[in-house]
């Protein structure tokens, strides 16, 4: 007979069962309400053991990897690789192909901008990041530039709508933490450059 305790659920204190676990791999004692049980619940000291015992009851499906082609067996029917190794072989060769593509890389863009236009600082108002011209000639960098208007929204190259920013400045404006009045475009930066160059020469000096 199941010893019975009491058990705080929320701020009450209720009759409980003493129990194990039914998952082979546990069998730790744990309480379970009258409630838990009366639902069906009860068996398991967590989730997870309950889970655990779970698919050890599935039945296991005939699958073949889709990297090395070799035959394995998953309880899970969309499983696609048969290990560890297999799985990552395949995250490795999408990433790859992902980088291959010019379009794709952080830089791409801010390669075409430096070819035409040169060296352009971080645009940012008040970043005081130090990301001068002077600076990324110094240590052969460029900028990265984000769209002001989303790419979600339909993307725009176009210099009116690049902001020349240092890679702290570029992850707040993705995640929309940086307002666009605190932002220039490589279009304003064009037509006020001596303006801007002349302020940013007093803030770092």
């Amino acid at each position: 007979m199941e010893k019975i305790v009491k058990k705080l659920v929320g701020d009450r204190w209720r009759d409980a069962h003493v129990r194990k676990c039914l998952w082979e791999g546990c069998g730790k004692e744990f309480k379970a309400t009258v409630t838990e049980i009366n639902k069906g619940d009860g068996r398991f000291c967590t989730q997870s053991c309950g889970a655990y015992h779970s698919n050890a009851q599935r039945k296991p499906h005939k699958l073949k990897c889709e990297i090395c082609g070799d035959t394995f067996y998953n309880v899970m029917p969309q499983a696609k690789y048969c290990s560890t190794n297999c799985r990552r072989h395949q995250k490795r060769k999408k990433s790859k192909e992902y980088n291959s593509k010019p379009e794709n890389h952080v830089y791409h863009i801010a390669g075409k901008i430096k070819k035409k236009y040169g060296r352009i600082p971080c645009l940012v108002i008040d970043c005081g990041c130090g990301w001068t011209t002077a600076f990324l000639e110094a240590n052969d960098m460029v900028c990265e530039m984000h769209h002001i208007k989303p790419r979600r929204e339909g993307r725009d190259d176009s210099i009116s709508n690049l902001a020349p920013m240092c890679p702290n400045s570029h992850k707040l404006a993705d995640k929309g933490k940086l307002s666009r009045d605190k932002m220039v475009s490589i279009e304003e930066y064009i037509k006020y450059k001596e303006i801007i160059e002349r302020a940013q020469k007093q803030r770092s000096g």
